[in-house]
C-alpha cells in the first residue's frame, strides 16, 4: 500500500515523526502513468519504489518533487538516462540505485561526475554494479571532493568483477585519498573489507 505525505514540508522537525512522510510503492508499478496517478501528493520526503519494472522514461515525475530526500530505484529497469537530472533534484541526499543489472556503469559514473556536483547528496548506493577499476576510481575521487561538503558515504557492495591485482590498487588509492582529504570510511565494500583483512 502506497503513503503519502499528509504533512507541511515547512516543519522540518517533525517531518518524519509521521510514517506518512514515506511514500511507498509496493504494489507493481509498472508504466509512467501508473506512477503518475499514485504519485498524488505535491510534496514527498522519500520515495521507495524498487522492485518495480520501471524504466528511465517512467521517472520524468520525479524531477518536480524538489523536497524529495531520499529515493530507492534498486532493481529496476532503468539503464542510467534518468541519472543527470534525479541527481540534479536539489534536496536529494540519499539514492539507491542497487542490483539494477540494465544500469550502464558509463552513465552512472558521467552522471556522479558531471557539474554542478549533486550538493546535497550524502549517500550513494552503486552494488552490484559491475564497474571496471579505473570507473570506480572516478566515483571514489569524486566522492571525496564531494565530502568536504555533505557526502558521507559510497557504498560498493562486492567487488566480484574485480581480481586481486585490481582490487589492491583499488585500497591503495582510497589509503592515499583518505590521507589528503584527512576523511575516512566514506567508501563501504564488504569485497574491500576482505582484502583488508589479508594483506
Amino acid at each position: 500500500m502506497m503513503q503519502r505525505i499528509s504533512v507541511d514540508p515547512s516543519a522540518e522537525a517533525s517531518k518524519y515523526m509521521n510514517i506518512n512522510t514515506v511514500c511507498k510503492l509496493s504494489k507493481k508499478c509498472a508504466s509512467k502513468e501508473t506512477l503518475e496517478s499514485l504519485l498524488t501528493q505535491s510534496v514527498y520526503y522519500r520515495i521507495d519504489i524498487r522492485n518495480n519494472p520501471l524504466t528511465d522514461n517512467d521517472l520524468d515525475c520525479l524531477q518536480s518533487l524538489s523536497h524529495l530526500e531520499m529515493l530507492n530505484l534498486s532493481n529496476t529497469n532503468i539503464v542510467g538516462s534518468c541519472l543527470p537530472i534525479i541527481l540534479q533534484i536539489p534536496s536529494l541526499q540519499q539514492l539507491n540505485i542497487a542490483n539494477n543489472v540494465a544500469l550502464a556503469p558509463n552513465l552512472v559514473v558521467s552522471a556522479f561526475l558531471a557539474d554542478p556536483a549533486p550538493s546535497q547528496l550524502e549517500i550513494l548506493n552503486i552494488s552490484g554494479i559491475s564497474f571496471d577499476l579505473m570507473q570506480l576510481i572516478g566515483m571514489i575521487d569524486r566522492a571525496f571532493k564531494l565530502a568536504k561538503d555533505r557526502f558521507k558515504k559510497l557504498i560498493l557492495g562486492e567487488l566480484a568483477q574485480l581480481d586481486m591485482r585490481e582490487l589492491k590498487m583499488l585500497q591503495t588509492t582510497i589509503q592515499k585519498l583518505e590521507a589528503e582529504y584527512q576523511i575516512v570510511d566514506i567508501i563501504e565494500s564488504s569485497t574491500l573489507k576482505q582484502v583488508a583483512l589479508y594483506r
